[in-house]
C-alpha cells in the first residue's frame, strides 16, 4: 500500500453494478455475459486488494446491482467476493443505494439478506444510523445515510400534490436534520466515517456533465464537509472526484465503466489512513476495459478506404469501440459496412454498429403548395401527386386517411364529452 498508514485502514467503493450487460456477448465457457465478467473482475481485485494490504475495513457506499432485481447468479458472484473478505476478518459494511432499493414497499432491498443470515463481519445499514466497529486497529464509527426515496415523502398527504422541484427540497432540507443528528450523536474521541448516496452540489455526473439542480434531490457538499466527520465515503456518482475545500468528501466512483458517458473516467477505489481529525486517502486505479470512441473523416474518393486505415492505426486489441464516421451522404452508398465491421470485430473486443454523421447534409426543397394551413389528408394527397413516386394506390390510401381522421375527430369529441 503506498500510504504511510498510521491509522486504521479503510477501503472505500462504489457502484459495483454486477448485472451491467451492455456492449458484450454471453462466454460459452462460463454461460456468463461477458460485461458481468469484467464487473465481477474488478470487484475481485478490489477484495483482493483489501486483504494483500491487510486492511481493517471496507465500506461500501452503495448501489451492488444494476437493477432492483438481481437474479441469483449476480447474488451469487457479489457474495462469493465480499464473504471472501468478510471471512479474513474484514468487517465489511454495505450500504443501500438507489438500484438496491425495490419499487415496492414490501420487497426487501438486494442488500438485506446479509442482514437476515447474519453474515459474520457484513453489515447492512439501509435506515440512517451510527455503526460501531472495533477493528484491528481500533475502534470506528460508520453513520451512514443510505438511499431514501422520494417515496418516504409522498407517503403523507400533505406532500403529495408539489412538484419535482418542491419534493427536492424538502428532502433536502430532511436530510440536513438527519445529517446534523447523526454528527451530534458520534464519539468525539474515535474515528469517524460519514457513507451516503446521493449526488452534491456541483458534483460531476460523467463526461463533463454536472447534476441539474431540479431534475434530482441534491445537498450542498457544506452537509457532508464538517469536523465532526474524518471522511466522508459517497456514492452514487460515476466518476471519481473530491468535492469540497476540506478534500475528504470522496466519490469513490464506479468500479467499471457503464457506458461511452464515462470513456475517459479512470475506475477503482479509494484506500484510507484513518485517523481522529486527519484522514488521508489515495485513489487505486483498477485496470478496466478500454472504451475508444474512433472518429473518422471519410474523404470523397475511397471512404472505405480511409476508414479501414484509421482503424489499424489504433490500438483496439480488447476494447469497446464506437465508430464514428463523417461522411458526404452522396458518399454514403460507398461505404462498405460489412467490411468495416469485420475489420472491427478483429481488432476490439465489441464494436457498436456504425454511427454516420453527414457533413453536407442533403436540402429536402419544401413543396411551396403544403403550407401550415393545409388539411392532413389534403396535404398527403398534395405531397403524392407531386412526387416522382406516387403511391400505387393513391385513392385508397387518401380515403384510409380521411378514415383515420374522422377516427381521430370522434375520439377527442368523446372526450370532450361532446
Amino acid at each position: 500500500m503506498a500510504l504511510d498508514c498510521k491509522g486504521i485502514r479503510m477501503l472505500h467503493f462504489a457502484d459495483a453494478h454486477i448485472g451491467m450487460e451492455n456492449y458484450g456477448r454471453i462466454d460459452p465457457a462460463t454461460g456468463l455475459h461477458s460485461r458481468l465478467q469484467d464487473f465481477l473482475d474488478t470487484l475481485e481485485a478490489t477484495v483482493d486488494y483489501a486483504i494483500e494490504h491487510d486492511f481493517d475495513l471496507i465500506v461500501f457506499a452503495g448501489d451492488a446491482f444494476k437493477t432492483r432485481d438481481p437474479n441469483p447468479t449476480q447474488h451469487r458472484e457479489f457474495a462469493r467476493r465480499i464473504m471472501r473478505a468478510a471471512a479474513r476478518g474484514i468487517p465489511v459494511v454495505l450500504l443501500v443505494g438507489n438500484h438496491d432499493v425495490p419499487n415496492a414497499a414490501g420487497k426487501a432491498n438486494s442488500l438485506e439478506l446479509y442482514g437476515v443470515l447474519q453474515a459474520p463481519n457484513v453489515h447492512v445499514l439501509q435506515r440512517p444510523t451510527i455503526l460501531r466497529l472495533d477493528t484491528r486497529r481500533g475502534p470506528v464509527q460508520v453513520a451512514a445515510l443510505p438511499h431514501l426515496p422520494r417515496s418516504s415523502l409522498l407517503a403523507r398527504e400533505e406532500f403529495r400534490s408539489l412538484g419535482l422541484a418542491e419534493l427536492n427540497t424538502l428532502m433536502a432540507d430532511k436530510l440536513c436534520r438527519v445529517i446534523d443528528d447523526l454528527a451530534a450523536r458520534l464519539d468525539p474521541e474515535v474515528p469517524s466515517v460519514l457513507t451516503a448516496h446521493l449526488s452534491v452540489a456541483e458534483g460531476r455526473v460523467g463526461s463533463e456533465r454536472t447534476i441539474m439542480v431540479g431534475t434530482e434531490m441534491v445537498l450542498p457538499v457544506s452537509a457532508l464537509d464538517r469536523p465532526e466527520f474524518d471522511y466522508v465515503a459517497l456514492g452514487h456518482l460515476h466518476p471519481h472526484q473530491v468535492l469540497g475545500p476540506g478534500g475528504k468528501v470522496v466519490y469513490a466512483g464506479s468500479l467499471d465503466r457503464v457506458d461511452f458517458g464515462e470513456e475517459g473516467d479512470a475506475k477503482g477505489f479509494v484506500a484510507v489512513d484513518l485517523v481522529r481529525g486527519d484522514a488521508r486517502w489515495e485513489f487505486v486505479a483498477n485496470r478496466v476495459r478500454p472504451f475508444v470512441t474512433l472518429r473518422v473523416q471519410a474523404g470523397v474518393e475511397d471512404p472505405t478506404a480511409d476508414i479501414l486505415r484509421a482503424i489499424e492505426s489504433r490500438d483496439l486489441d480488447g476494447a469497446i469501440v464506437k465508430l464514428v464516421v463523417a461522411v458526404d451522404p452522396k458518399r454514403w452508398p460507398q461505404v462498405r459496412q460489412k467490411e468495416i465491421v469485420a475489420a472491427l470485430e478483429e481488432r476490439a473486443f465489441f464494436a457498436l454498429p456504425i454511427h454516420r454523421e453527414f457533413t453536407a447534409p442533403a436540402v429536402a426543397l419544401r413543396n411551396p403548395a403544403i403550407t401550415e394551413r393545409v388539411n392532413p389528408v389534403d396535404a398527403l394527397e398534395q405531397y403524392f401527386r407531386t412526387s416522382k413516386k406516387p403511391a400505387c394506390d393513391l385513392e385508397g390510401l387518401l380515403a384510409r386517411a380521411r378514415r383515420l381522421e374522422e377516427e381521430i375527430r370522434e375520439a377527442e369529441r368523446a372526450s370532450a364529452g361532446l
